[in-house]
């Protein structure tokens, strides 16, 4: 079974990529869908595991192609293009293989529209093999969702997607990090500290969320700390599950600037309210107020900011915030 609860800390991010994205000839037809982001611009901050779960079930290469069918019983079997085949059984034997071969792993980037691993994207067909609709799960997705609902998934044609794309990358990211240094914290004032790195990006995706994690550790004294560790990991993980809007990043930018209003110039302070208001309005990116606040936080030595993971989750390397 896939194993996310024995975890040991590592500093690179473990994720289930399906095979055929890292560009092995595993697809129905022997071929592949090579994603060089995957491999090339994501590969030195993740590590990755190919998982094939069709390969797994022995159907190999080349194959027949196989559709996912609505029964009457409201069932979803998988069949063969002939349409009398059905090998439902042989395909989830497969996706448990699959499964049983990963262990602690922080996220999944699988293939679009695959009856295996396509993430609400799967064409399911009625029996008379017209098309119901286009968004169902494929078999391995169906079962990832049920075991491991807090694991960041995501399939390669949403990552194109530059919002999409940067809330799976913080979400893999911050999974590794909770792992890290919650599940493996040996006192209550350890989660204090990254509560307090993570606030502003708890109150980016769920005040809501943020203000309850910070009552349960100011209680957290008076109980059992194994279950303060396990309750603060997993509402962590549900608070990010929100994708951030661009009125959501704006408001928290203005939230920072009212942190250091009071440090910098009228001009330096109606030049970023411009700048976030350029934001807002969709004409400048993310990352040019971001920039400048983190130039006034390095200028004024503002502890609490300069150490918020929203402003240095990930390698400015990557640019995300340049395409938001």
């Amino acid at each position: 079974m896939l194993n996310t609860k024995e975890t040991r800390v590592r500093n690179k991010p473990m994720i289930a990529v399906s095979s055929c994205l890292l560009g092995n000839n595993v697809r129905f037809n022997g071929a592949n869908s090579h994603k060089k982001m995957i491999t090339e611009e994501l590969a030195f901050i993740f590590d990755y595991q190919p998982v094939c779960p069709e390969m797994s079930a022995g159907f190999g290469v080349p194959r027949e192609p196989i559709y996912l069918e609505l029964k009457e019983n409201d069932n979803i079997v998988a069949m063969k293009h002939d349409q009398v085949t059905d090998v439902s059984a042989q395909l989830q034997q497969g996706v448990d293989k699959a499964a049983s071969s990963l262990q602690d792993i922080d996220g999944f980037i699988l293939k679009k529209s695959s009856p295996s691993c396509g993430n609400g994207s799967v064409k399911l067909y009625n029996d008379k093999h017209g098309i119901i609709h286009n968004k169902a799960d494929g078999f391995f997705v169906a079962y990832v969702k049920k075991h491991c609902p807090l694991v960041p998934l995501e399939d390669e044609g949403r990552l194109n997607d530059s919002y999409l794309k940067e809330h799976f990358i913080k979400r893999v990211l911050l999974t590794r990090q909770a792992k890290n240094e919650v599940l493996h914290a040996q006192s209550i004032n350890e989660l204090m500290a990254f509560h307090t790195r993570h606030k502003i990006i708890l109150r980016l995706h769920h005040p809501d969320a943020q203000k309850a994690l910070g009552r349960l550790l100011a209680n957290g004294h008076r109980q059992n700390f194994e279950l303060v560790k396990k309750s603060y990991y997993e509402m962590f993980l549900m608070a990010l599950q929100r994708v951030a809007t661009r009125g959501k990043h704006h408001t928290i930018l203005q939230r920072m600037l009212r942190e250091i209003n009071k440090l910098i110039s009228k001009q330096e302070r109606d030049d970023l309210q411009h700048k976030i208001k350029q934001y807002h309005l969709g004409i400048l990116p993310l990352a040019v107020p971001v920039e400048i606040i983190k130039h006034y936080l390095t200028r004024y030595d503002i502890e609490f900011l300069a150490q918020q993971s929203y402003l240095n989750l990930y390698p400015e390397s990557l640019g995300l915030m340049s395409k938001m």
